[in-house]
C-alpha cells in the first residue's frame, strides 16, 4: 500500500504560515507495489480546511495492515491542493494553520454539501480504477468492503455518506462535529472516537441511541481535538494528549480503529479492545454496543 505527499506541499504550507517546514519523516513511498489480492478500502475526509496529509500517522498504519486508504483533499476548502500539473489551489475559507476560519452554519452546511459530492465522486472513481487494466489497483479494491472515516467536520461527512450510500459498510467518526438535528437511525457499524469527554453532549447521546448496529465509543481522556490528527507528532509538546502521552495515544487510535475495521469490515473475531478497559490504554474510556453512553439521554 502507498501514500505520498509531494515535498512541494510541505514547502507551500511553510510559506503560507511563515514558519520553517516541519521535519517530517514518514514510512510512505511513491508507486509502491500493491499487495496481491483484493483489499478493503477506507475513504477518509479531514477536518475543515484540512488536507489529506494531516492524518498520515493513521493512514500509514491502516495501509500496513492491508487496507487501501484513500484520503481526500476537498479542493477550494482544503488549505492547499496540488494538482497533477504542479498547480496549487488555495482555500477560499482560510486555513487551520493560521488565521480565522468561518464556522457559521451557512459555511459549514455548504462545505458538507460539497464534501458529500466529493466522496461520491471518489468512490465512483475507485470503481473505475478497479476495472481498468492500466493501473496498479486493477482488481485490488474489494468494493464490497468500504468504510468511510473522518475527523471533525470530516466525521460528520463520514456519517452522512455512510447513511446515504448503500455501498458503505461502516463509519469511523473521529471527534466529529455534529448538528443538533441528527440524521435518522442506522444499522451500519459506527465507531465514535473522541477527545476528552467528561460528559457526552446531547447530540452525541442522540447519535448513540440512533446506532442500532455494531457500535463502539472510545474517549481518549485528557486529549484535545487536534491531538487526533498529525499535530500529535508534528508538535508533540504543544497539544494535550493526557497521561498516556503522544506515542501511546497514537498507538491507541491506531489499534482501536483497526480493531473496529477488522471486526466489521473483514469479519475477523472481536478484539478484546472493544470489550472494555485495556491495560495497554488505561486512559481510553470504552463504551460497547450493549452499554449506555449517557445516564440521562
Amino acid at each position: 500500500m502507498a501514500e505520498y505527499a509531494s515535498p512541494n506541499v510541505w514547502k507551500y504550507f511553510a510559506q503560507l504560515v511563515g514558519v520553517p517546514a516541519f521535519p517530517v519523516s514518514t514510512n510512505s513511498c511513491l508507486d509502491a507495489t500493491v499487495a496481491e489480492g483484493a483489499h478493503p478500502v477506507v475513504v477518509f475526509s479531514p477536518g475543515l480546511t484540512g488536507t489529506f496529509t494531516d492524518y498520515t500517522f493513521l493512514m500509514e498504519d491502516l495501509a500496513s495492515r492491508g487496507y487501501i486508504t484513500v484520503a481526500v483533499d476537498h479542493t477550494y476548502e482544503a488549505t492547499a491542493v496540488e494538482f497533477s500539473d504542479g498547480r496549487f489551489v488555495r482555500s477560499v475559507v482560510g486555513s487551520h494553520l493560521g488565521g480565522e476560519v468561518p464556522r457559521d452554519r451557512k459555511t459549514l452546511s455548504f462545505a458538507v454539501e460539497v464534501r458529500l459530492k466529493d466522496l461520491r465522486f471518489v468512490i465512483d472513481q475507485l470503481a473505475r480504477l478497479n476495472v481498468r487494466r492500466d493501473t496498479p489497483f486493477s482488481g485490488r479494491l474489494d468494493l464490497s468492503k468500504i468504510a468511510v472515516a473522518g475527523h471533525s467536520l470530516g466525521g460528520l461527512t463520514a456519517l452522512l455518506t455512510s447513511q446515504s450510500d448503500p455501498h458503505i459498510k461502516g463509519a469511523i467518526l473521529i471527534d466529529p462535529v455534529l448538528p443538533d438535528l441528527l440524521p435518522g437511525a442506522t444499522d451500519k457499524p459506527v465507531l465514535l472516537m473522541t477527545a476528552d469527554r467528561q460528559q457526552w453532549a446531547a447530540n452525541e447521546c442522540g447519535l448513540w441511541m440512533n446506532l442500532h448496529g455494531s457500535r463502539l465509543a472510545v474517549s481518549l481522556q485528557g486529549s484535545e481535538h487536534v491531538a487526533l490528527s498529525d499535530w500529535i507528532w508534528l508538535t508533540k509538546d504543544a497539544v494535550r494528549t493526557g497521561p498516556m502521552g503522544p506515542e501511546k495515544t497514537m498507538s491507541a487510535m491506531r489499534d482501536y480503529v483497526a480493531a473496529f475495521l477488522d471486526t466489521n469490515l473483514r469479519g475477523i473475531g472481536t478484539s478484546p479492545l472493544v470489550n472494555g478497559p485495556s491495560p495497554n490504554y488505561p486512559d481510553a474510556r470504552v463504551t460497547g454496543r450493549d452499554q449506555t453512553l449517557c445516564e440521562n439521554p
